[in-house]
């Protein structure tokens, strides 16, 4: 493993941030290493428990989509609070679109506002599964 300098590391965070897409990435190569390394630490202080690789979830944030990779273990115990972040998105998603349908907007509409706010168009049958769980 390579290990930079603070200003190395500034510096190729600016770069970074610079390209197209830049704040995205940065902002989903820092959660999943928050996610790495707070399983790092649940795992240093449990004997029986070890890594079992990750699976994949997205997100939207920034109106881009962004990949996490979520680390599990093997006993299955571990949750990475970054994941609360997700639910309480998923969350506001269904509370804005409840919202706009009472205000009488279609599905074809509500989904268009969702594109604008979080980049991601969401089709008629994603909003109607919205209110189906309430």
């Amino acid at each position: 493993m390579i290990e930079l300098t603070t200003v190395q590391l500034q510096a190729n965070l600016i770069k970074l941030l610079e390209k197209e897409n830049g704040l995205p990435r940065v902002l989903e190569m820092t959660l999943n290493g928050l996610m790495h390394s707070e399983r790092t630490n649940y795992l240093n202080k449990s004997r029986s428990n070890k890594g079992n690789g990750y699976r994949k979830a997205f997100a939207v944030r920034m109106g881009k989509q962004i990949e996490l990779c979520i680390p599990k273990g093997r006993l299955g115990l571990f949750q990475p609070m970054v994941l609360a972040l997700i639910r309480d998105q998923k969350q506001q998603l269904e509370d804005l679109s409840f919202e706009l349908c009472g205000n009488e907007l279609t599905a074809s509409q509500i989904g268009s506002v969702m594109k604008k706010i979080y980049g991601k168009y969401y089709s008629k049958n994603a909003i109607s599964t919205f209110y189906n769980q309430m």
